[in-house]
């Protein structure tokens, strides 16, 4: 069954007909199908849409009316619910282009163009002829600035055969903006070839032969623009940066201010004065000029990345990153933002993201020692030693006379407890460098834990020959605990309170007040407990799983056990008979730690206090 549209006597006997079937079968689909398809030839869509859901509620997934319903809807500018009939079409045939292509067409006219993108993408990989699809990619990507991407299906019309002068021009540009000038002078050229003396070409032209150096066919161009079009803003932007380069400052001023004046909105005018003002040191500036370049120009790799570099070059990193951010949407390959962003990341302990970028850079450098020690970093912090250990090692591989290098791979070996392998490492590190004083104080560490206490002493020793505090107050701590461990109180308060003179840190105040404890100092004892608690509040978002080389210190500054302070300062308390401070203190350890190794010892004595209501001192 279905309408013939052979006259309009026709078409309403063929309508009657339909009508009269769906008085005795309203669900009938090829009646209800044919109805529709009759109003959408009246352009009556709305109506043409009741038949057709009439039909899908007999038949959920009845293609042609499904089809027929989006056309309607379309045309009556219900685009959102055209796309939603489409995006169901598209899954109901996954390999059908049509629908496909609807959905990337609808979705552009919605101001989606990642979809957009994303379905054009997914139609090349099933359309025969690719060459309307591959100018679409490029005629979207060139709109959005991105023009790497651009470029590349650009680069695809012409090896399909389509040449014409858009795709020239735009083409030229592409290289233009990524650099290449003299790629995009010969695209250039072809356009000129098939559109004499477009006003554009020629300043791609002259644009491109400065960006070679060649300055005077560059104003040859531009002299010749001038006779063209003599008010055109580009025009007062390119001399004004022609003069910068020739060192007529003034005028390059006037040009660029005249070339805002006409047309406010021209970043790279705003560009070039603030590149003025970097020369004159003047970065506040030059940092209001590039800001405001970068915001008409949200899309340039060039404006995004002199924005990010002039931030990085203040110290401002995390003020950089959204710029570098903006690259890799547009260049997601390339090497040196990834190097940099990755760089940002890993100081802000974002090691994920740290570690897409850096992949990428070694994926592209494989010998690059930075990457490589970067990487094991990452590895290490995510506890897989192994790998982490493969990306030290092709450092040393690369870079064998390295101090630092050889210090991180022993370290790492130290924390995994393979003495013997880390002291190998550790020793060639001194061997390379004597100065390098940090690591007889890891030297010192493992000597110490294989129970050799003289030679532990002795590099300790040679450790505080250094100048630097911090490794006097690491190798000055380490021989308090030595003489502490051996009965030594008062050798052991003196090393711990040289080491607090050279630096303060909750581990020492920690071991000082141990000490003063056992020379029955309670009052001392209680000093120090409650200033390592303080002082441990500022260390405790230090992560104790640190990258060997990044902070190689602190793989060996354990941070002391909070419970442990709180434990001893609670005894310190009840030394003192001060019965109401040790009954805070202790409730406060079973508040964090109620299953603490102390917890049923302190338990015991608050429950003897309530029960003979008497102190715990007693």
């Amino acid at each position: 069954m279905a309408v013939v549209y052979v006259g309009r006597d026709k078409l309403e006997q063929a309508k009657k007909y339909l009508e009269r079937i769906l008085k005795e079968d309203e669900g009938n689909i090829m009646a209800n199908y044919n109805l529709g398809r009759y109003y959408e030839q009246e352009g009556l869509y709305e109506k043409s849409i009741d038949y057709y859901i009439k039909v899908l509620t007999t038949d959920q997934v009845y293609k042609p009316a499904m089809s027929r319903m989006a056309f309607c809807y379309i045309q009556i500018n219900k685009k959102e619910r055209a796309l939603e009939i489409y995006e169901n079409l598209a899954l109901l045939e996954p390999k059908n282009s049509e629908f496909i292509l609807k959905v990337a067409e609808l979705q552009r006219d919605l101001g989606n163009e990642d979809k957009t993108i994303e379905y054009y993408k997914i139609a090349l990989n099933l359309k025969g002829d690719k060459n309307d699809l591959y100018f679409k990619l490029a005629s979207l990507y060139f709109e959005r600035k991105e023009f790497l991407f651009a470029k590349d299906m650009y680069i695809k019309c012409i090896e399909t055969g389509e040449i014409n002068f858009d795709i020239y021009k735009n083409i030229a540009t592409c290289y233009e903006k990524n650099g290449d000038f003299e790629r995009s002078l010969h695209f250039y050229n072809e356009a000129l070839k098939l559109k004499d003396g477009d006003i554009d070409c020629l300043f791609g032209q002259a644009s491109s032969y400065e960006g070679m150096g060649k300055l005077e066919e560059a104003m040859h161009y531009y002299r010749m623009i001038r006779g063209i079009a003599p008010q055109d803003s580009r025009l007062f932007y390119y001399f004004g940066r022609y003069s910068l380069k020739t060192g007529n400052i003034q005028e390059a001023l006037q040009y660029l201010q005249s070339s805002m004046t006409i047309n406010p909105d021209f970043a790279y005018s705003f560009y070039e004065i603030g590149h003025y003002w970097i020369k004159e040191g003047n970065f506040d500036n030059a940092l209001q000029y590039y800001s405001r370049a970068v915001t008409l120009e949200p899309k340039d790799i060039n404006l995004n990345k002199t924005m990010g570099d002039m931030l990085i070059s203040q110290g401002r990193y995390t003020e950089a990153l959204p710029y570098y951010e903006k690259i890799l949407e547009l260049d997601p390959e390339n090497k040196d933002i990834n190097l940099l962003a990755g760089e940002i990341y890993f100081n802000n302990k974002d090691y994920e993201k740290s570690f897409i970028c850096y992949e990428k850079v070694i994926n592209k450098d494989p010998e690059n020692s930075k990457i490589n020690l970067s990487l094991g970093d990452i590895y290490y912090i995510r506890g897989k030693y192994n790998l982490a250990l493969k990306y030290y090692n092709n450092c040393l591989r690369l870079e064998p006379e390295s101090a630092i290098l050889n210090n991180c791979v022993g370290l790492l070996y130290y924390d995994q407890q393979f003495y013997d392998i880390a002291v190998k490492n550790l020793k060639r590190a001194i061997d390379i460098d004597p100065h390098y004083f940090w690591v007889y104080n890891e030297l010192g560490v493992i000597k110490r834990k294989e129970g050799n206490i003289e030679a532990a002493m002795s590099y300790f020793q040679e450790a505080l020959t250094s100048s630097e505090n911090d490794i006097m107050a690491f190798a000055y701590h380490n021989m308090a605990e030595i003489y502490y461990d051996r009965g030594f109180f008062e050798e052991a308060k003196n090393y711990n309170s040289k080491s607090l003179e050279k630096e303060e840190n909750s581990s020492v105040y920690y071991h000082q007040g141990l000490i003063s404890y056992n020379l029955k100092d309670f009052s001392s004892a209680e000093d120090n407990l409650k200033r390592a608690i303080d002082m441990l509040h500022n260390e405790d978002d230090i992560n104790l799983i640190y990258a060997p080389f990044k902070n190689f210190k602190k793989i060996l500054k354990k941070l002391p056990d909070k419970s442990d302070i709180l434990y001893n300062l609670g005894n310190a308390y009840i030394k003192q008979i001060k019965e109401q401070e040790a009954m805070e203190c202790f409730q406060e350890y079973l508040k964090i730690f109620p299953r603490g190794p102390k917890a049923e010892e302190i338990k015991k004595y608050l429950r003897d206090y309530v029960k003979n209501k008497k102190t715990l001192s007693s």
